[in-house]
């Protein structure tokens, strides 16, 4: 990285809003230096002489400590002080990254008060924040960000002052004054010896924040007096904590002038509006800035706005009444929005209008109307695509960092739940596992306790041969079609998956099933059986950790086994039913089974073949599904299904005598996440016009009535033997 130097009357640097920009020490003085770019805020240091006196520390120790060491090329002296100009996290959470034993750190009297305050509301200040700054959106898509970080090196002061504090240190003499704005806490630093003032955050190159959204009131009127205030110094370089220095006698007076103007104008027009009985909305309306100053580019409005400011000043200086009586006791919206529907005869017409306002660009009015419908009927199919659009394009429109956060995050959020049903369809009383039922190794099995089979049980072979060719047929028509091969694209897969957050695929899906599965071996070694391997892809996922020569694949379909032979060519298939395996006892360290033990017919048969082929110490890992209630077996897909508690199924395997059994309920990963993504795929392909609503909402009730969606979904370790 490459100092530079500072050219004068720079009025045209980065705004505090944009992602961080390339990281650079800007040399401002012979002894002033401002780290710009390594996060949101700036370090400022100050070489003394005998000392550094570092002012502000970003909201990150990581970046603090990486403008530190680009700082220690050019001095090695030990850092004397830190002050703080006010209590913002950007701006005291990386003091750990300076501090040394002699370090003294100095702020305004306020400043603790101000931490304790962030203190209490702290679930209320990250959720702020969080949304301010877009942590919900990728970082390429956040209009304003900071570092995100969640230790904080922040150190209490040392040194708390009133009004004024004068320090001489080395060379030089420091002098420190309150001056409110951002905060009620908020100083200013100014270095006669080097005619630096260094502002905080009372002037950036972007129209100030007089009044955040999310936050509490700031001292409007103050911030212009501090300003001013500023002035009287007549300083040649002006340093603030966000954007890049000012430099020039005439340049950083013409700044804080035009700075102290906006603000002043901003906060007199209001009042005036006020004391004329103009409501809030039309002062709104009627404030703007005059040209001469709009058309300054340290005041565009990519941080703070003249409306939000208007907002700040209109709170400070009046009640919650607005002197219309239908403010001051007003019914609950929902009662309004239904009286609107109804009056409209339903909320087709409220739709229809706002459809016509997206047309015609008024994006805010569209999602007003939105709102209104979806206040009163939140599944409104037409309302929640509009609301989404609406969202979309006041975010594009916008200019503002702020607000392109705002609009960007709910859109994601609508985005996430749209086309879903108010609520969870009808379904069974739910199963609630707890997690795992773990029996230790040394625990027999309780022989007072009955168990008695499914009526019928044994399946007779009869029984056994008529599913498998039921299965056969079915999956065969299945796997190989066309939705199938292109839906898993032509990973040869078939099956849920497991769903994470992140996943976007059905073969990702698959992939993470795959390797949940086998993080219950810890030991991968020996040889290992896919029961009912599908069409190999699994089979060929085990060549992660097997060697070919020690994989063993087996399926009741030849037309499986071909595609099998194509994708791991070198491991073994067999044809063979999991319910009468040929093997001899003892063959196999591991079995694995994805997803097709419901298929069985015996399901205990197949434990019991499991068990039997298996080598003491080895394990049988699988995925299965439950049915949610009693069903008839029908003798086609999934003969003998019946309801079961956890208990019972655990024990299904015990009977079969493993030794050691873990179930673990993994419905919402693997039903209800391949649930989301299939409907997440129909509402995309509507909002891209591939398919018309009617269409969309057909497939989406086709969706929730599948009966896969009410079972519970499985995973299970059984281990044959004791774990001595």
């Amino acid at each position: 990285m490459k100092q530079q130097t500072l050219v004068p009357a720079d009025r045209h640097s980065p705004a505090p809003t944009a992602a961080f920009t390339q990281p650079q020490l800007l040399r401002v003085s012979d002894n002033v230096y401002s780290a710009t770019g390594y996060a949101i805020s700036n370090v400022l240091y100050v070489i003394t002489g005998r000392s550094v006196v570092v002012i502000d520390t970003t909201e990150s120790m990581t970046a603090a400590g990486a403008s530190f060491h680009e700082f220690r090329k050019l001095c090695p002296l030990p850092v004397s002080y830190i002050i703080y100009t006010h209590f913002h996290g950007d701006h005291i959470r990386g003091a750990r990254a300076f501090h040394e034993p002699s370090t003294r750190v100095i702020a305004q009297r306020r400043l603790p008060e101000e931490v304790a305050y962030v203190a209490r509301m702290l679930p209320y200040r990250k959720r702020v924040t969080a949304l301010q700054f877009g942590f919900g959106l990728k970082i390429e898509r956040r209009g304003v960000t900071l570092v995100e970080e969640r230790q904080s090196g922040y150190i209490p002061p040392d040194i708390l002052f009133d009004e004024e504090y004068r320090f001489r240190e080395g060379d030089l003499n420091f002098e420190l004054y309150h001056t409110q704005g951002e905060t009620v806490d908020h100083l200013m630093v100014w270095i006669p010896e080097e005619g630096a003032l260094f502002p905080g955050d009372l002037y950036y190159s972007r129209f100030p924040m007089l009044s955040n959204p999310m936050r509490p009131d700031r001292p409007v009127l103050a911030w212009a007096e501090s300003l001013e205030r500023m002035r009287t110094f007549h300083p040649r370089h002006l340093v603030p904590s966000h954007s890049n220095p000012v430099s020039g006698m005439a340049e950083v007076d013409l700044v804080l002038t035009n700075y102290a103007r906006a603000i002043r104008y901003v906060h007199d027009q209001t009042i005036e509006r006020i004391n004329q009985g103009l409501t809030l909305e039309e002062i709104r309306a009627q404030v703007k800035l005059p040209e001469e100053l709009s058309s300054l580019p340290y005041l565009r409005e990519g941080y703070g706005t003249v409306a939000w400011s208007v907002n700040g000043v209109f709170r400070q200086n009046t009640g919650w009444y607005g002197f219309n009586p239908a403010d001051l006791n007003p019914c609950s919206g929902k009662d309004l929005r239904e009286a609107l529907i109804e009056a409209a005869s339903g909320e087709a017409p409220l739709v229809k209008r706002a459809r016509r306002a997206l047309r015609e660009g008024r994006h805010q009015l569209a999602l007003e109307l939105a709102d209104t419908v979806l206040g009163a009927r939140p599944r409104n199919l037409g309302a929640q695509a509009i609301r989404l659009r609406a969202l979309r394009r006041l975010a594009a429109a916008s200019q503002n960092g702020v607000e392109q956060n705002i609009y960007r995050t709910a859109a994601k959020e609508a985005l996430a739940t749209f086309g879903l049903p108010a609520s969870e369809p009808p379904k069974a009383t739910k199963i609630n596992y707890s997690g795992a039922w773990v029996r230790p190794a040394r625990e027999s099995v309780v022989r007072g306790e009955s168990y008695s089979p499914p009526a019928g049980a044994p399946v007779d072979r009869q029984m056994m041969e008529r599913t498998a060719a039921v299965v056969n047929r079915w999956y065969d028509e299945r796997m190989f079609a066309e939705w199938a091969e292109k839906g898993y694209a032509g990973s040869d897969f078939h099956n849920l998956g497991y769903w994470t957050d992140q996943t976007r695929t059905r073969k990702a899906a698959c992939e993470n099933l795959m390797e949940t599965l086998l993080a219950f071996l810890p030991d991968k070694s020996g040889n290992v059986l896919d029961v009912a391997c599908g069409k190999g892809a699994t089979t060929r996922y085990l060549l992660k950790y097997y060697t070919a020569a020690n994989i063993t694949g087996i399926n009741i379909s030849e037309k499986q086994l071909r595609r099998c032979r194509l994708n791991a060519p070198d491991c073994k298939f067999l044809r063979m039913n999991a319910t009468g395996m040929t093997f001899e006892n003892a063959t196999f360290d591991q079995l694995i089974c994805v997803e097709a033990a419901h298929h069985f017919a015996g399901r205990e048969t197949f434990l019991k073949e499991a068990h039997r082929v298996l080598r003491t110490g080895g394990r049988l890992v699988l995925s299965d599904m439950l049915p949610p209630a009693q069903r008839r077996a029908t003798g086609a897909l999934c003969p003998q299904q019946r309801f079961m508690n956890p208990l019972e199924y655990r024990d299904l395997y015990f009977q079969a005598g493993f030794q050691h059994v873990e179930v673990v309920d993994a419905t919402r990963e693997c039903i209800l996440g391949l649930r989301s993504y299939m409907i997440r795929s129909l509402r995309d392909r509507w909002l891209k016009g591939s398919i018309d609503l009617p269409t969309f909402r057909a497939k989406r009730n086709e969706v929730f009535r599948k009966e896969d969606i009410r079972a519970y979904y499985v995973l299970v370790c059984a281990r044959k033997g004791d774990l001595r």
